[in-house]
């Protein structure tokens, strides 16, 4: 049996608190100065997909959480 692949070849994970220290990150001048040169030549830049996601905590610590959204 053969699984069908994927169209791309890597991923690439980033766990953040909020979603502007995200887009931050790409201000920083040693993004600017020394990776994005590495990701520029190492990466197909044109076809680079992005998506995005929250994590939405159900249960705590063993116990459910009342407002899973933080809206408290």
């Amino acid at each position: 049996m053969s699984l069908p692949t994927l169209s791309y070849d890597g991923v690439a994970d980033f766990w953040v608190k909020k979603y502007e220290d995200f887009e931050n990150a790409y201000s920083d001048p040693y993004y600017l100065d020394v990776v994005k040169k590495d990701e520029e030549y190492l990466f197909d830049m044109p076809t680079l997909r992005l998506t995005a996601g929250i994590e939405l905590v159900i249960i705590d610590d063993g116990k459910v959480v009342e407002d899973p959204h933080g809206h408290l």
